[in-house]
């Protein structure tokens, strides 16, 4: 009998996405649930690897809050890419961000993820057919951790554990990976103007010019690693173009917003022609405050997919 996607699913995802999670998920049939409060959950951002009998991560971090834990079996008639389609734009759907990505061997053993991760062996399938996300949703309070594999059988498997925070929003840079993971799935990279202006400096000057407390050496620091792993997710996709989009809403006019937007994006391509990229692969545009994809909007930067 399929059991159609669950209450406690629907909810958490949220009004606005209800009619979305029910049409996508409809028809595959859950063969567990669960939800536990208040938990300690160790989020595993990289790879699973065995060192002397023992599964371990080179990047993990503990985090708390309330889990609900769903695993689904997809309908026999799908072909492996036509259920991650289906899990992709749910995704997309709910505004969610990846922020670790890997595909295949480069995720381990299969084995480790379903018996050691998720304690689930149904999730056992072939190493090469897996894929893990995280994702980050509402400003980093909640987390989506999700894993999607094909066993021998064809049958086709996914696991999604989704944790509201009941601590600070975490903050976690993207590895290359879930970059090229977004652009393929969204079309576009969305940088604050932030985030972007720390980007344009270069890290000795920005030693010099940064006033040195705690939180902005943080900042600077998670804002040179996204940076690097900006320009490694383009190296690695080297026929890729993009335009560079600039999106500015706070200064006093349009012709202003304008300007500011351009010398942004300006600056910003400069910095990514000295990181060794091909500056042809770039084309610059300034918007200004003509096209508000949020509310209230925020300035921005958009590397768009060409």
């Amino acid at each position: 009998m399929i059991r159609i996607l669950s209450l406690s699913f629907v909810l958490l995802l949220g009004l606005s996405s209800v009619a979305t999670a029910a049409e996508l998920l409809a028809g595959q049939r859950e063969i567990s649930s669960k939800q536990d409060e208040t938990i300690e959950y160790r989020l595993t951002l990289s790879s699973l690897k065995n060192v002397n009998a023992q599964i371990v991560a080179e990047q993990e971090r503990w985090i708390k809050g309330d889990l609900n834990s769903q695993t689904w079996e997809f309908d026999s008639a799908l072909s492996k890419d036509e259920a991650w389609s289906l899990l992709e734009r749910l995704v997309t759907s709910v505004g969610a961000s990846e922020l670790y990505a890997c595909d295949g061997l480069a995720c381990g053993a299969s084995n480790a993820w379903a018996n050691e991760r998720f304690n689930n062996k149904v999730l056992y399938g072939m190493d090469a057919s897996q894929r893990y996300r995280v994702f980050s949703l509402n400003q980093g309070q909640e987390i989506w951790v999700l894993y999607f594999v094909q066993r021998g059988n064809r049958r086709i498997y996914a696991h999604l554990d989704q944790l509201s925070l009941t601590q600070a929003a975490v903050a976690i840079v993207p590895n290359a990976s879930a970059l090229n993971s977004r652009v393929r799935r969204q079309g576009y990279i969305q940088l604050d103007e932030d985030l972007a202006s720390i980007f344009i400096q270069n890290k000795a000057s920005a030693d010099k010019s940064l006033i040195k407390t705690q939180r902005l050496q943080a900042k600077q620091g998670q804002a040179f690693e996204y940076f690097d792993a900006l320009v490694l997710a383009f190296k690695k996709q080297p026929l890729q173009r993009f335009y560079i989009v600039a999106h500015i809403y706070t200064e006093a006019d349009q012709q202003a917003n304008e300007l500011k937007g351009r010398l942004l994006a300006d600056q910003l391509k400069e910095r990514l022609q000295q990181a060794g990229l091909d500056g042809k692969r770039f084309e610059v545009y300034s918007v200004g405050a003509l096209a508000p994809r949020q509310y209230p909007p925020r300035n921005r930067i958009e590397l768009v997919l060409r």
